[in-house]
């Protein structure tokens, strides 16, 4: 996968040389990231509170933001980017990945869309490691869209019971 950086972010990278995901970090919090920033999230301006040596995103319990990633993505046909969850970060701070899929032909900036899922506020800083992106290969060959009249006519063994309905035989 090809990438090109358009903010003063570090380049998404691999912990390690197996690792299946590239790390992407949080982007300087300069005058435009700020704006930009503050757009994306309903010009939520305070999202970005001053401490005595730094300044982090502040994301209060149970809100989720999105957070412009610095970075464009050229993903190549027949495969799809997607953001996944950090263990740590999901784990410890309890920041979950929202949208996370980027389809070959998009060209505009990527956006990391987090959630707090916790009952506190969690700080985000500026160069932190947040998430990381996973190619995988799709093959749209293998989904058929047909019409048919009525699903319930194919067979199968299976009913339309939903979360746990297999283990009700």
């Amino acid at each position: 996968m090809r990438l090109s950086l358009i903010r003063d972010v570090r380049p998404p990278e691999r912990a390690h040389k197996w690792d299946s995901g590239v790390d992407f970090f949080i982007p300087k919090f300069n005058s435009t990231f700020r704006l930009d920033l503050a757009e994306k999230n309903k010009m939520r301006d305070y999202l970005i509170q001053e401490f005595e040596n730094e300044a982090a995103i502040r994301l209060s319990a149970h809100e989720e933001i999105l957070i412009p990633a610095g970075v464009k993505v050229d993903v190549p046909k027949g495969y799809t980017f997607n953001f996944e969850n950090k263990s740590g970060v999901a784990s410890k701070l309890g920041l979950i990945i929202g949208a996370k899929v980027i389809d070959h032909g998009y060209q505009g900036e990527v956006h990391i869309n987090l959630i707090n899922s916790t009952n506190q506020a969690v700080l985000i800083h500026e160069g932190q490691k947040i998430v990381q992106g996973i190619q995988y290969k799709i093959n749209n060959d293998m989904v058929e869209i047909v019409p048919i009249d009525n699903l319930y006519n194919v067979e199968s063994e299976r009913s339309d019971g939903g979360f746990g309905s297999s283990d009700n035989k």
